[in-house]
């Protein structure tokens, strides 16, 4: 009744317009539409909800939900995790492709917020927006972390903790043995050495890094609405869940632990520091040499240094290592090479070396 009179009081070029405003501008989005999905050739990908997208396909172990859909949808996959827009690539030559030939291109991240708040806002070169900061931090780290004494150092480092690994596998005898818990613990001694310096520092930190350094792995990789839904709403989920505390509870774990370590190599008797052994000089050591002469880097860039140094060395690696030896099970009695050709090409030597 109320809008049959408004037209009535309203002149004839209006109502007309009101008739063909909503159909003009219905007829300018679809002509939107079809334009930007015509420019772009994004690949294939399964059918998506409108909010969640295709976040009700991952299940609990995500690369097996992943590779399922790649049998159905391809190689290289479209999906739409929330509000996160994800290429998946499942064979060698796409992930080739992207990381090898538009490495620049594919080297961005998602923001993300456990990721931010443990490398104290993007100060790390793991999880920093690809640009100029990330260029220079990199070319830091080989002219002053890695160079032939820092990777001498780690060199003696891993062969006293391989030397270890192999005494303990040997007085076991023909136990069972949980493989996974003694590689973890050899790449803490590796790290700890490398990073801490000689045996007794390693020793002083790593009971209490490694608890915490877990925690850290444990969170960066469960769930977090604001990974998907970068709006007030995941931030809301987040908080009423509980994820944000536990994010921040583990932060303030893993800020207080680089602060008790800074602190005591800032503090430390430089004579003190010759009686260690072959491991050389500490990584916290160089970390803060440059702190102290580089207006760049602060106690901050310090800490999400080591941060990256522990997540993503001693995680890939015990990752890669657990991965090949359960290959070499699998695959027992298919080796390229058999036993006694081994056995000949060592048995000259009292100690095999990894350059064997």
């Amino acid at each position: 009744m109320l809008a049959s009179q408004l037209l009535e009081l309203l002149p004839q070029q209006w109502q007309l317009l009101l008739v063909i405003l909503p159909l003009v501008s219905l007829l300018f989005l679809l002509h939107r539409s079809r334009n930007r999905s015509g420019s772009i050739r994004l690949p294939p990908g399964p059918w998506q909800l409108p909010i969640l997208g295709n976040l009700h396909q991952i299940g609990p172990l995500a690369h097996r939900s992943l590779l399922a859909l790649s049998k159905r949808h391809g190689p290289v996959m479209m999906l739409r995790l929330g509000m996160v827009q994800t290429v998946v690539l499942s064979s060698p030559e796409a992930a080739h492709e992207a990381l090898k030939t538009h490495n620049v291109d594919c080297s961005g991240r998602s923001p993300s917020a456990g990721p931010r708040l443990l490398s104290y806002g993007y100060k790390d070169v793991i999880f920093s927006p690809y640009g100029e900061y990330v260029q220079e931090m990199r070319k830091l780290f080989i002219l002053e972390l890695l160079s032939r004494r820092r990777v001498q150092a780690a060199c003696y480092a891993r062969d006293a903790q391989a030397e270890k690994l192999v005494k303990n596998l040997t007085s076991i005898g023909t136990k069972p043995v949980l493989v996974p818990d003694y590689i973890s613990a050899t790449l803490d001694g590796i790290f700890g050495s490398f990073v801490f310096g000689g045996n007794r520092a390693a020793e002083k930190f790593k009971g209490q890094l490694v608890p915490v350094m877990n925690e850290a792995v444990d969170m960066l990789s469960s769930f977090s609405a604001e990974d998907f839904f970068a709006n007030a709403a995941g931030c809301l989920f987040d908080h009423v869940t509980g994820i944000k505390a536990h994010r921040q509870r583990i932060f303030k774990k893993l800020d207080g632990f680089f602060e008790q370590v800074i602190e005591h190599y800032v503090n430390e008797d430089p004579t003190r520091k010759k009686l260690d052994d072959n491991c050389g000089s500490a990584l916290v050591e160089e970390l803060i040499d440059l702190w102290k002469k580089r207006n760049k880097i602060t106690k901050d860039h310090v800490k999400a240094i080591l941060m990256d140094t522990f997540v993503a060395g001693n995680d890939t690696s015990a990752i890669t290592i657990n991965w090949a030896m359960a290959e070499l099970i699998r695959t027992t009695g298919n080796w390229p090479y058999p036993d006694g050709q081994i056995n000949a090409d060592g048995c000259h030597r009292p100690t095999l070396r990894y350059a064997d």
